[in-house]
């Protein structure tokens, strides 16, 4: 079984693998033992799956396929395990988790576009748009009432000024109704640029136009400042 291991985990790593599937003709315990302990001992960029294949034929029709998920990942748990190690969470913290899952839920269902990641117990959620050196960085604020989509740059003062650079037709694109904010942040290694929506935390009755408001605001962004890049002007 430890060889199984390994080759589930290098296939994955050679590929940067976000889901593998391990498809059998019959699930055996041990199969399901070992997807479980892979899921339950790497991290929360990757979910292993056990799907037991089988022929199914009614009547003279030809035989069909049939696919059974036997184990999967339990998202809940991996999402505590990696946000709070000892398995305790501040009601805070298990709202903010509650938070980015519908989100992702949401945004699965109508932006497949957008690759979303497993989410984790915090006010913040990364997404990646194509490029090392920057992303979208959502900000659910429980203190001020606020979500916030941020073009996150944590280490290239030079393209956060290439950026600058074409501020007044970025803007324009984004056609944006709140204010865009071009944060330098001196005396940091980061800079941003970001624009704040209100919403209230603690009322579910609200979070599904704040989810609405964050992935349109990132697909903006996404294609906005991807033009920017496309000119040449700011290489990755």
């Amino acid at each position: 079984m430890l060889v199984l291991h390994l080759l589930l985990i290098t296939y994955a790593a050679g590929l940067e693998a976000q889901y593998v599937i391990w498809i059998v003709r019959e699930a055996r315990e041990e199969h399901r033992q070992a997807i479980d302990w892979l899921n339950e001992h790497t991290d929360e960029d990757i979910s292993f799956f056990l799907v037991e294949l089988q022929l199914w034929q009614i009547a003279d029709s030809p035989p069909a396929p049939k696919f059974s998920v036997i184990s999967r990942p339990n998202e809940w748990k991996k999402s505590v395990r990696t946000g709070a190690p000892d398995g305790d969470l501040t009601d805070t913290k298990t709202k903010q988790l509650e938070f980015w899952q519908q989100l992702k839920e949401f945004a699965s269902d109508k932006y497949p576009e957008l690759k979303l990641r497993t989410p984790r117990p915090q006010h913040w959620y990364n997404v990646a748009i194509g490029r090392s050196d920057c992303h979208v960085s959502f900000v659910a604020d429980s203190q001020e009432d606020q979500v916030r989509c941020e073009l996150y740059i944590p280490d290239s003062k030079e393209l956060y000024k290439t950026l600058v650079a074409s501020k007044t037709q970025i803007e324009k694109e984004l056609g944006l109704v709140e204010q865009l904010e071009w944060q330098d942040l001196p005396g940091k290694k980061a800079s941003r640029i970001r624009v704040l929506h209100e919403f209230t935390f603690a009322d579910p009755s609200t979070w599904q136009e704040a989810f609405q408001w964050l992935i349109e605001t990132a697909l903006r962004f996404k294609r906005v400042f991807s033009k920017e890049w496309e000119k040449g002007s700011a290489q990755p």
